[in-house]
């Protein structure tokens, strides 16, 4: 599949404004920190099933998360939400979940970043979750990966643009040594 040029500039944009990685960190919190911004989001997992998001510096969100036994990685918060397929595959196209439509822009992307190479990324388009009443969801781009997770995610038409602060991200699925998942 071939990606467009606006997806290639995100993937560009999203790899210039990583500087370094914290790896050492809490394996539930995953920072998000917002490109030429001060703005951050922090996914916080506590317990299997609930959590927080803290976004914008000031605002805490509680969050649900999807337990060990669902067929996904998810967290849904006041703002944001995220659902990815466990068997993320070639032939994923799209899914539904609690009425929220996410699908597959891009597939098979890989770079190499700070001697890092980062391989079957997918570029999941998807809504955030702004109110609990009909509303028409802003969508969002997410580069993901079963191998790293959730590495970085931006919405309001690509303006705003969050990468990870560790070298993975939510939803990293426990890999072997060579990246088998």
């Amino acid at each position: 599949m071939t990606i467009s040029n606006r997806e290639s500039f995100f993937i560009i944009f999203l790899l210039t404004i990583c500087s370094s990685f914290n790896v050492f960190a809490d394996s539930r919190k995953f920072l998000y920190r917002g490109s030429f911004t001060k703005e951050t989001y922090l996914i916080d997992q506590t317990t299997p099933t609930e959590g927080f998001v803290t976004f914008g510096g000031d605002r805490r969100a509680l969050t649900k998360f999807c337990g060990t036994e669902s067929k996904y990685f998810c967290f849904d918060s006041f703002g944001i939400a995220f659902y990815v397929p466990k068997n993320l595959n070639e032939s994923s196209t799209s899914w539904t979940v609690d009425n929220l439509t996410f699908s597959v822009s891009g597939k098979n992307v890989s770079f190499e970043l700070l001697g890092q190479t980062y391989t079957d990324l997918y570029i999941i388009s998807g809504p955030i979750n702004l109110f609990p009443i009909p509303y028409n969801y802003i969508e969002m781009k997410f580069i993901y990966s079963q191998a790293y997770g959730l590495l970085g995610f931006s919405y309001f038409d690509d303006t705003r643009v969050f990468w990870s602060e560790k070298a993975y991200g939510f939803g990293k699925k426990i890999c072997d040594v060579d990246r088998h998942c």
